[in-house]
Order: C-alpha cells, then sequence, then structure tokens
C-alpha cells in the first residue's frame, strides 16, 4: 500500500477542560486537587478522548483505521513515546483543541514481520494560542526497539546471554536525544 498520501493529513477534536476529570485523578493520587485551576503536565491526558460507537470499534479496541489513521492492516498498535513541550497550563474552563498531524509512514520488515510506524505531532491549544506540543521521537522508538530485543532474548531464550551490547545501545539513544531519561 502507498502511504504517501496519508502525510500531512489532520485531525482536529475540541474539549472542554472541566474540573471533574482532574478532582478524580487527584483523588486517585491521593492528592489535593489543583486549586489554581492550572492542570498539572500531563494531566491533558485527560481529555480529547475518543468516543466511539462499538461497531466503529477494531479488534484491537481502538477506531478503525481509514479515517485519520493509514489503514493498516496489522492487528496491535502500540506508543512508542513522545517529548512534551509546555508553552501554556491548560485551566479549568478552558475551551481547548487538538490538532493531530501524521508527519510521516514508514513501512519496515522486523524479525518479528512486517512494521508500518505512523509518526503523528500532536499540539493542543486555547483561546490564549499553544499550551503544549508531543513530538515523537527516534530515541524513544529506538529505545522501545532495544527493550523489546534484549528483553524477548532474556525472557524468551538466552536467559545466560552477556548484555556487553547494552551499554552501546543505550549511549546511541542518549545520543540521538541528550535528555532521553531512562524510566
Amino acid at each position: 500500500m502507498n502511504y504517501a498520501d496519508w502525510i500531512g493529513k489532520t485531525e482536529t477534536l475540541e474539549d472542554e477542560i472541566t474540573a471533574w476529570p482532574v478532582k478524580a485523578l487527584a483523588a486517585t493520587l491521593d492528592r489535593a486537587p489543583e486549586t489554581s485551576g492550572e492542570l498539572p503536565p500531563l494531566w491533558h491526558w485527560l481529555y480529547f478522548l475518543p468516543t466511539h460507537n462499538e461497531s466503529e470499534l477494531a479488534e484491537d479496541g481502538h477506531a478503525k483505521r481509514g479515517s485519520f489513521l493509514p489503514p493498516i492492516d496489522l492487528p496491535r498498535r502500540m506508543w512508542a513515546g513522545s517529548r512534551f513541550e509546555f508553552f501554556d497550563a491548560l485551566r479549568v474552563g478552558d475551551r481547548a483543541w487538538r490538532t493531530s498531524r501524521i508527519l510521516d509512514v514508514k513501512e519496515k520488515q522486523g524479525r518479528t514481520g512486517q512494521l508500518v510506524f505512523v509518526t503523528v505531532r500532536h499540539e493542543i491549544s486555547t483561546a490564549r494560542g499553544f499550551a503544549l506540543s508531543l513530538k515523537p521521537l527516534a530515541a524513544d522508538l529506538y529505545w522501545l526497539r532495544t527493550i523489546q530485543h534484549f528483553g524477548g532474548d532474556r525472557i524468551t531464550r538466552r536467559r545466560d546471554r552477556p548484555f556487553e551490547l547494552l551499554q552501546p545501545l543505550l549511549d546511541l539513544t542518549t545520543t540521538l536525544d541528550p535528555k532521553f531519561v531512562i524510566a
């Protein structure tokens, strides 16, 4: 399949930053709710949640592909990571927009078969301007692949294998992104 036509495709979702999800997450984390009305970093994940009818879902529970994401005929999807830039805090009461843009689609052949990487950039804005940007990173994808390779060997077949190659791979990860922090 030619995925070039999908590059540049955008989708914009609108949401109102309401207090209830903030209170619920604060309670879950056993912390006092924010009194300033500003959301802590990363709490934007409480908003812009997809709502699809059950008939619009694929076998993996995500929306069927072909509307925003390309119709890739593979069984699983996974988020590999992002770099966040915060410009302005989201605040309870804000009307906000998340614009998602497909930056790239790459097909690769891996050890376990076909892989397709879809790179999507998300930008969230309010009436005040940009609030935050989520940028995909090569270092995150590389780190994920390193974990899969060494973790798969360790768990499935070669428990006694020395990991002398792991350190150079980790060095490469931090070279790709000097601010990368291993979780």
